[in-house]
């Protein structure tokens, strides 16, 4: 086989894998914030959810990241990225099942699962940036997203046809037990991708731990002294903080004010994730690269209705339609942000960059959530739920605004 062979099948194998991981995480990830809720978590609870996998998130793509830089061991990264649905879904089926979960028991696998599914992120950018042609780049790496999100939408649809016909928990079991069977399977094409293809050769596993420490936070000083992604990064790191801070609210509005079905909740990311594919192959095959700003400019500005509609929905149709909304202008901005960030790297720093974006965004998103949980509590003991939700979604929405004003202003970002 020559390497043109052996660059297509691999690229097939990277096709076929995310396609089944994701239909195991579409399966799951819906149904882990309303099994928080259920098990008797709350603002503060929902809040640290939120928190932790963002911050897990992004230290994870920040130390993979760089990992894959360092040692270009690329394959076993990936492998890793898959055993972590392993990892969460094995024990939640049999906690399900037992009926023995708690809030924390569930933050703390979501945590973990987060910390090592992470290493995909900043590693799949780098691979398909480095094996496909240089003018199918932006085709690859669209289809490779667009499958990701269609296969998470296949996954939805599943779980939610199994939430609609099974009893609650046993439902929530076969849930879990789907994603786990699913992850196997991607496990076995992981490992059949060939090393030789993805992983870069001229780099070294002789560092030792301090060498290798040092040489990480220089790659983070490295990207940041670029002042393409620098300007890029802050911007997007304050605006990540103001953005997270409704998140936790969600969960809680779907489940205890809009008391949506556990069917109803995975529906709602079929929505968000069909409009995702469609804005994603969009921006993959039309948007041109002086575009990149207008459409990054509509997705800050556009993203300030979500707490809006939040505060004042009374019925899942809804959040249906904003979830349309938002997974059009979102999945554009997933496209758009990623190709930006690979331009103002050279070849062996990208998946670093990436992870360092990934890091401070992440980091604000953790912050952001976390006081938005807190603060979201209090509130709701003071003056109920209701009124509680309303007042954190007013003030998220402002702080949205004046965010995407300072996006506005920022004329160097993304030229």
């Amino acid at each position: 086989m020559n390497e043109n062979n052996s660059v297509i099948e691999t690229l097939k194998k990277l096709y076929v894998r995310i396609s089944i991981l994701s239909l195991s995480t579409g399966a799951l990830s819906p149904i882990l914030p309303y099994l928080l809720i259920l098990s008797g978590g709350g603002a503060f609870e929902s809040g640290l959810f939120q928190s932790l996998n963002n911050l897990f998130n992004s230290v994870g793509q920040a130390i993979w990241g760089r990992v894959s830089d360092l040692i270009g061991r690329r394959k076993i990264l990936l492998v890793i990225g898959v055993l972590a649905l392993i990892i969460i879904s094995f024990p939640l089926t049999v906690l399900i099942f037992l009926n023995n979960l708690t809030p924390y028991i569930i933050i703390a696998l979501s945590s973990i699962n987060t910390l090592l599914t992470s290493t995909s992120i900043p590693v799949l950018t780098s691979i398909i940036i480095d094996i496909a042609p240089y003018t199918r780049r932006s085709h690859v790496y669209s289809l490779h997203s667009s499958l990701s999100t269609l296969f998470t939408l296949a996954g939805n649809i599943i779980a939610t046809t199994i939430l609609f016909l099974s009893p609650q928990y046993i439902g929530f079991c076969l849930v879990s037990l789907l994603s786990l069977i699913s992850a196997f399977i991607a496990l076995a094409y992981t490992l059949s991708i060939p090393s030789t293809v993805i992983d870069v050769k001229n780099m070294s596993l002789k560092k030792n731990f301090i060498e290798t420490f040092i040489i990480y936070f220089k790659g983070i000083s490295m990207a940041m002294n670029n002042p393409r992604f620098k300007t890029f990064v802050l911007i997007n790191t304050f605006y990540n903080f103001a953005l997270s801070i409704a998140w936790p609210l969600f969960p809680i509005s779907q489940v205890k004010v809009i008391k949506m079905a556990p069917y109803q909740v995975v529906i709602l990311s079929i929505v968000s994730n069909t409009t995702i594919t469609i804005g994603q192959y969009i921006a993959g095959r039309y948007i041109p690269r002086y575009r990149y700003r207008l459409y990054a400019l509509l997705n800050r500005f556009g993203l300030i209705a979500v707490p809006l509609v939040y505060a004042f929905a009374s019925n899942a149709i809804h959040l249906y339609i904003l979830g349309v909304y938002t997974g059009l202008i979102s999945g554009i901005a997933n496209i758009v942000f990623a190709l930006y960030i690979v331009e103002c790297a050279n070849r062996y720093d990208r998946a670093t960059y990436m992870g360092v974006y990934g890091t401070l965004t992440g980091m604000a998103s953790f912050i952001g959530s976390f006081i938005g949980g807190l603060i979201s509590s209090i509130i709701i003991e003071n003056i109920g739920i209701i009124e509680g939700l309303k007042t954190m979604y007013l003030v998220a929405a402002f702080a949205r605004f004046l965010m995407a004003l300072i996006v506005f202003k920022t004329k160097k970002f993304i030229l």
